[in-house]
């Protein structure tokens, strides 16, 4: 209901929100950081916290569960950055924005693991029991572990209420994200259906996205929850990225990615991104998934060990989007015609309409070849210029 009232007019009304459920949780960790590190004890969770153990670098599972941590919390292959980032202006730096983003990302981690082993760090003393004893894993650290925690605090409900309230703000931000991008996905490509239709769409899926997520808060949400996260914050986002990273660097072509980027920013990023694009990040990707594959551990909660339907229903949830990238791939096969080489051919060349739909100044166009240049279509500009090109690329 929340989410459907600060998302009926779109980012108009959803940026407003954000302002205080993107800021009000870094408000709450610098309080809990403030009363954290004064608590006896939290120098023992912070020397824990911060003492590497490189002996843990052999363990497949740990590289694994960083690849995973960066893909969520980043919101890689998810498809809302993109989304949110379509909302821009067509010369917005988005070079300068994706490093911001991914090491303000970095620092908010490690600042909220300081604030988190301050306080487990408390609990351990207070239990006379070892940092590891009390420290628990995935959705248990935030739902079990922190909130006992808290409970060990002076006015403990005031600390908890607090809490939860700012994990609250923060499911807020990501609903926001997940719900435009299913939104702009669905009104994208049935755009004279559904465009009219924007609010029924978004409340359709608000409806169905509230009945799937009753199964999180029956006496079995814990389970449920965890078998959700175990399958599909895992390997099916790398598996898309990996897929990505192939159509965007050898399907399409990374140089004339580059060249796009160079037509929004004025310039193209250096040859650490080509590289990483290219070669780096797919042979990293593919690796990570076949790896886990091959070593991978059935999901489990604490002593409980999920039954076979389980962890079926689990990988279904992981294949189920990982499997519409060949699917659409063998349809846009399918509809072209000639050989196979020339539908394959067609399939992975862009259409004529694609491009930037709004460029107002000639960068886009000293960059193209001249029969690009001669591809170009007038468009009317939908925001009150004289007009605009797409450019065929």
């Amino acid at each position: 209901v929340v989410v459907f009232f600060c998302l009926i007019k779109g980012v108009k009304s959803s940026g407003k929100v954000v302002y205080f459920t993107a800021t009000f949780p870094y408000i709450m960790l610098i309080v809990l950081f403030l009363r954290g590190v004064t608590l006896e004890g939290a120098g023992k969770g912070l020397l824990y916290y911060l003492t590497p153990d490189f002996s843990r670098l052999g363990d497949s599972q740990v590289w694994y569960d960083a690849a995973s941590q960066i893909f969520y919390s980043l919101g890689i292959a998810f498809g809302g950055t993109q989304v949110m980032a379509s909302y821009n202006k067509f010369h917005n730096n988005t070079h300068r924005d994706s490093v911001f983003i991914a090491l303000s990302n970095c620092c908010t981690s490690i600042f909220a693991g300081i604030v988190v082993f301050s306080i487990l760090g408390h609990m351990a003393h207070k239990l006379d029991m070892d940092v590891e004893d009390v420290v628990d894993t995935g959705p248990g650290l935030v739902f079990v572990a922190y909130p006992e925690a808290l409970t060990l605090l002076p006015i403990s409900p005031l600390w908890s209420v607090l809490f939860f309230f700012m994990i609250f703000t923060v499911g807020l931000d990501t609903q926001f994200v997940m719900l435009e991008t299913c939104i702009t996905g669905i009104c994208d490509e049935f755009p004279r259906t559904m465009q009219k239709y924007k609010t029924l769409v978004l409340l359709a899926v608000c409806v169905a996205m509230y009945f799937l997520g009753l199964t999180c808060v029956t006496n079995a949400g814990m389970y449920w929850l965890n078998l959700m996260d175990w399958y599909t914050a895992g390997v099916s986002l790398m598996g898309l990225d990996f897929f990505m990273c192939i159509a965007i660097s050898w399907v399409y072509g990374f140089q004339r990615f580059c060249k796009n980027v160079q037509e929004m920013i004025g310039y193209q990023p250096n040859y650490y991104f080509k590289v990483c694009w290219a070669v780096i990040s797919p042979m990293v990707l593919l690796f990570i998934v076949i790896f886990s594959m091959v070593v991978h551990v059935p999901a489990y909660y604490g002593p409980y060990q999920y039954p076979e339907w389980a962890i079926c229903l689990g990988w279904f949830m992981a294949m189920l989007s990982i499997v519409m990238v060949p699917l659409f791939v063998v349809l846009a096969v399918l509809k072209a015609k000639g050989s196979f080489i020339e539908r394959l051919r067609y399939a992975c060349e862009s259409s004529d309409d694609w491009g930037p739909a709004l460029v107002s100044n000639s960068s886009a166009e000293s960059s193209q070849s001249e029969p690009e240049k001669q591809l170009k279509v007038p468009l009317q500009d939908t925001e009150g210029m004289d007009s605009s090109y797409i450019s065929s690329i």
